[in-house]
């Protein structure tokens, strides 16, 4: 996998976004449901759905395995965390409210994935090449897109 990937969105009303290198494309992203929605995540190796994104607790499962992980956010603290039916964790982190990156931290402060917004351009995802190999990174990656676009259209109905 690449240390930088980019992001190509399609459409305009219920836009999906597909993850790529210059070379690969390594999953796609996209929204399903009016009234439950649902985030589904594919890749060439799985299908993840994300369900209940927008809310405190939303779990992610698999078809072929059910449950496998949620996310939860605390919302006075505003911290959200990953946590995965193997152990593994990690906790969206927001390094400055002046910069447009939101990342996913270790328990041990290991920085595994950043993504960094850009004005008028798609934004960059980038893994740090030090982190330990982990098969949740690529899903993490979709999940940082996912609140990214989130904070987004947040940020966008709050201006109306």
């Amino acid at each position: 996998m690449a240390t930088a990937l980019s992001i190509k969105r399609a459409g305009f009303w219920r836009p999906s976004f597909e993850i790529m290198d210059g070379q690969h494309s390594y999953g796609e992203l996209s929204h399903k449901g009016t009234w439950k929605p649902k985030v589904i995540i594919e890749t060439a190796q799985k299908r993840w759905v994300v369900s209940g994104m927008g809310w405190r607790n939303a779990k992610i499962s698999t078809d072929e395995e059910g449950e496998v992980a949620w996310i939860s956010k605390d919302f006075w603290r505003g911290k959200t965390s990953f946590s995965a039916h193997d152990g593994f964790t990690a906790k969206l982190v927001r390094p400055s409210i002046w910069k447009n990156t939101i990342t996913w931290v270790l328990p041990d402060g290991t920085e595994v994935i950043r993504l960094a917004g850009r004005t008028f351009k798609s934004p960059v995802i980038s893994f740090n090449p030090q982190a330990p190999e982990n098969p949740w990174l690529l899903l993490l990656a979709f999940l940082l897109l996912e609140m990214h676009e989130m904070q987004k259209r947040h940020a966008a109905a709050a201006a109306t």
